[in-house]
């Protein structure tokens, strides 16, 4: 067995006082040495497997000790210590080490003659061994205390690394970290002191958006977000598996696009990191196959675009144009007639979660992310049979661009069918706005429809008063927007006056109080303009009131709208005509 602690020092000791008495009794004479044949092997036997044969003995003690005790290394008791092995394993629990004790000396008789030692000897080993724990003694003694130990060791972790290849590693461990070139940096340095745009080449990480640097860091480190973008997308694998699927025909590319749009109905984080890292790859996807005479799939396919969209100037929405003209043109969503049961169950679930028609998803696509062309414009005109305030907002946003005298024309009679019930709506008085802007759609107006919407817009300004609400920041831009549309008109045209209007309109003038100054300066003006000389009930009073109001309006918009400056001038010479 092994033994551990102050036992193993005597035992070791007693190996070397064996290996000494070996070389003493090799000196001496045969001669001198007499014993019985059963002794001397008894003898030699115990002797053997005590210090030869002995596993526990290494084989280079003598050549390492020898004679001379005074080269002794403290650590030289470490090295008695047994190497186990697989093959002496068994041996070694078989064998015992016989222990040879010192021999014990009672006044002048010896117990044990045969084992006596001179006491010189006797005295050196007492010295060995007490050298020996002198200098374990002040081995430890030497220790320094443990927080100073740890406290240095702090020190050395926390001081800079200088290596020279260290910016460049990629460390692996329970963090990966990627560090920033030095080279890199020292580019950038040269570059911002020379005033030149250094072009750096940086490390592609595995999502282009992934890296999060930390400017307080010497070293630059690069935390590795890209490690959490691919733990990501290793999460939503199984979800993004169609990304894999190839059209085989159309009704296999449905039933897939089904699947897709579900799994991005049902899950807002997985639409963020398709936004974030896939939007190209669905998009090249779902834009493999296309037929606009199948509805479902143009509906489907327009859904997607929708909520993943690209970027405004992406060339895949002029493909996705094309299916936003078909769904427009839908009453209500498609009907699923081909396919498996499974496909309609789920296309039926994911149209009754859908609140949006495929009017309305177009109309959406146009709004935000497509340019209409020439055609999908008057797509859209065509549309105002039925209006919406959606449609309005779409003609409205575009109206500018496409407006020719081929759409004024289309427009003319589809916006007059809506003065009556929009007239509150905002879209549709800056489409009269812009319309009327041009001569050509004022002339395509007859006096009926210019009186028309005159009524309207003042009507609505009348009620507005009467309720209360001219102060409401809402109901000032209405009112202001509405009485541009009937300036536009009045300036540029003749209009049959409506005395009980104009009488209405005069008490609002009279009776304003603190309400908004430019509304009531614009309605003056719009008041002279409108009743003109056709006003039986002018007064001086009125006539100051209404030339303080202009005064005040002229010397506003003066140098910010030229178009209301003149008309002001007009008034002015109106008034004085009087």
């Amino acid at each position: 067995m092994r033994v551990y602690g102050h036992r193993s020092k005597f035992q070791a000791l007693a190996k070397k006082y064996l290996s000494r008495r070996n070389d003493d009794a090799n000196s001496t004479s045969d001669d001198s040495f007499t014993s019985s044949e059963d002794e001397a092997e008894s003898s030699s036997t115990t002797f053997d497997r005590t210090h030869e044969t002995s596993p526990l003995v290494p084989k280079q003690i003598d050549q390492q000790h020898g004679n001379n005790a005074t080269s002794l290394d403290p650590f030289d008791i470490l090295d008695e210590i047994p190497i186990k092995s697989d093959v002496s394993k068994s041996r070694t629990r078989q064998r015992k080490v016989t222990r040879i004790l010192k021999p014990v000396i009672y006044g002048n008789s010896e117990l044990d003659i045969t084992n006596q030692e001179p006491a010189g000897e006797a005295n050196e080993y007492q010295h060995e061994f007490q050298t020996t724990i002198d200098s374990i003694s002040s081995m430890i003694s030497s220790l320094k205390d443990s927080n100073e130990v740890i406290s240095s060791y702090s020190l050395i972790e926390t001081a800079p690394k200088n290596s020279s290849g260290s910016g460049e590693q990629i460390r692996y461990g329970r963090t990966r970290t990627l560090r920033q070139s030095e080279t890199d940096a020292q580019d950038e340095e040269v570059a911002e002191t020379n005033n030149v745009k250094v072009n750096t080449k940086k490390q592609k990480t595995i999502t282009s958006s992934s890296n999060l640097r930390d400017d307080g860091d010497d070293n630059a480190v690069i935390h590795v977000n890209q490690l959490k973008a691919l733990g990501e997308g290793l999460k939503y694998e199984d979800e993004l598996d169609f990304l894999r699927i190839e059209a085989k025909d159309e009704g296999h590319f449905v039933a897939t696009l089904i699947n897709c749009c579900l799994q991005l109905m049902n899950n807002e984080e997985l639409v963020l990191y398709v936004s974030k890292y896939k939007a190209d790859e669905l998009w090249d996807w779902f834009l493999q196959n296309s037929s606009l005479e199948n509805t479902v799939m143009c509906f489907l396919q327009s859904w997607i675009a929708h909520r993943v969209p690209l970027s405004r100037n992406s060339p895949q929405w002029q493909t996705v144009s094309e299916f936003a003209r078909v769904c427009v043109s839908l009453q209500s969503v498609p009907e699923l007639t081909k396919g498996s049961k499974i496909t309609k169950l789920n296309f039926r679930d994911l149209t009754r979660r859908i609140e949006s028609s495929p009017k309305d998803i177009a109309l959406a696509l146009w709004e935000q992310n497509i340019t209409p062309n020439s055609n999908d414009f008057i797509t859209l005109i065509e549309l105002l049979v039925e209006p919406s305030s959606q449609l309005l907002g779409v003609l409205e946003k575009y109206l500018n661009e496409n407006i020719t005298e081929e759409v004024m024309v289309l427009m003319h009679s589809q916006v007059m069918n809506l003065v009556t019930d929009f007239i509150e709506n905002i879209n549709l008085i800056k489409i009269l706005i812009k319309l009327t802007n041009h001569i050509f759609f004022l002339n395509l107006l007859s006096m009926k429809e210019r009186v028309l919407i005159i009524e309207n817009c003042l009507s609505y300004m009348i009620q507005a008063y009467n309720a209360g609400t001219l102060s409401k920041q809402s109901f000032i831009d209405t009112l202001i927007l509405q009485l541009g549309v009937v300036l536009n008109i009045v300036a540029h045209s003749k209009v049959e006056l409506c005395p009980s209007i104009a009488k209405e309109v005069w008490v609002i003038i009279e009776n304003w109080g603190d309400g908004d100054k430019f509304l009531l300066q614009l309605l003056a003006l719009v008041f002279v303009l409108y009743v003109r000389h056709n006003y039986s009930d002018w007064t001086e009073t009125k006539k100051e009131s209404i030339n303080k109001n202009l005064q005040d309006l002229s010397q506003n918009i003066q140098n910010t709208n030229k178009t209301i400056y003149n008309n002001v001038q007009v008034a002015f010479d109106i008034l004085s005509n009087i």
